[in-house]
């Protein structure tokens, strides 16, 4: 993947993200909910960018 304009990646190593679901599991399922909805987000993009290329 290349990134089309500069970008800030985080990373959450497996066992913090396991010690964040045990010690703030609301905090976790909202996190979870805001990954999915960049995915989604990002899919509905690359989509619609496709679609146009096809026309």
């Amino acid at each position: 993947m290349i990134a089309a304009e500069p970008v800030l990646l985080r990373v959450l190593s497996h066992q913090d993200w396991n010690r964040m679901k045990q010690e703030r599991p609301d905090l976790a399922s909202r996190f979870d909910h805001h990954v999915v909805l960049n995915l989604a987000n990002t899919v509905g993009r690359a989509n619609a960018a496709l679609s146009l290329q096809e026309d």
